[in-house]
């Protein structure tokens, strides 16, 4: 994964944004792919969410991150998506916005 700076900590979120940023100016051929998906896939949870970090903290925004990413990567098949969808499924609350988890406030 990468990281916000040297020495620091990687997380999806910047991780999603070297993809992108590499994915934009057709330079993909920088990446090895499969380390970058196995980084993102070994953040997912049995209950489908993913945590940003090695740190534990879930988010369905950290679901974005991951999805996008292996789509980016061609990757999807590295991670249980039926599982994923479900848990961002499960974060819709009764005035249509999401949650960062089951049960709290929307966010979106």
């Amino acid at each position: 994964g990468f990281s916000g700076n040297v020495n620091h900590d990687p997380h999806l979120l910047y991780t999603l944004s070297a993809v992108q940023i590499l994915a934009l100016f057709g330079e993909m051929s920088q990446l090895d792919k499969d380390l970058v998906a196995t980084y993102v896939s070994g953040l997912q949870q049995p209950d489908g969410s993913f945590f940003g970090d090695k740190w534990g903290e879930v988010d369905t925004r950290f679901s974005y991150c991951a999805l996008n990413c292996l789509a980016l990567l061609g990757k999807l098949d590295q991670i249980d998506v039926t599982k994923a969808t479900a848990f961002v499924s499960r974060c819709k609350n009764f005035d249509g916005g999401y949650g960062a988890v089951p049960g709290a406030e929307s966010h979106a």
